[in-house]
């Protein structure tokens, strides 16, 4: 008798199974990629928001500003107890740098005409219940809501201690 080499339509459908059970188990560590690249855009914000406002303690420091507006690189910067004040329009706007600034949106507003979005004098930040008794500002990426809870924050307390950020990523 001769030997046929080759595999039989059993082997073919049995591979053919295996692979797609495989191609299921990783496709939702493929499509989490996208949340992945977003909560790292917005851990960078939170990190330029903590190196930015430390830097401008510092300054303020040096030059005696303690709470009022400022001439800073030409602009008149909002500072609240040593710090920049959690204001939008009045001190982040002149202050950020992180190549595409967020732009100004309202807070119930969707973020579609900018890569992020950005809204400041918030009394309370949703979902961080220590955000009371001062102002900060949301930065949120664009096609989300705030509500969303896909959002970073900075928060200064108004009352002497350092202003602290952080993000809500629950809903990215």
């Amino acid at each position: 008798m001769k030997k046929q080499f080759g595999y039989t339509l059993i082997e073919l459908i049995v591979t053919l199974v295996i692979l797609g059970i495989l191609g299921i188990m990783t496709f939702p560590k493929i499509v989490d990629f996208t949340s992945s690249a977003r909560i790292a855009v917005l851990e960078d914000i939170q990190g330029v928001f903590q190196s930015t406002s430390s830097l401008y303690a510092g300054y303020a420091e040096v030059k005696g500003y303690t709470t009022g507006y400022y001439t800073i690189n030409g602009q008149s910067v909002w500072f609240h107890s040593g710090y920049p004040k959690g204001h939008w329009n009045n001190c982040w706007r002149y202050i950020l740098s992180i190549g595409t600034a967020p732009q100004y949106t309202p807070f119930g507003n969707k973020c579609q005409d900018f890569a992020l979005c950005g809204v400041g004098n918030q009394p309370a930040i949703p979902d961080v219940p220590q955000a009371t008794g001062g102002y900060g500002i949301i930065v949120w990426p664009k096609g989300y809501y705030i509500n969303d809870k896909c959002f970073t924050y900075y928060y200064n307390p108004e009352n002497g201690n350092p202003p602290f950020t952080g993000i809500v990523d629950t809903g990215c």
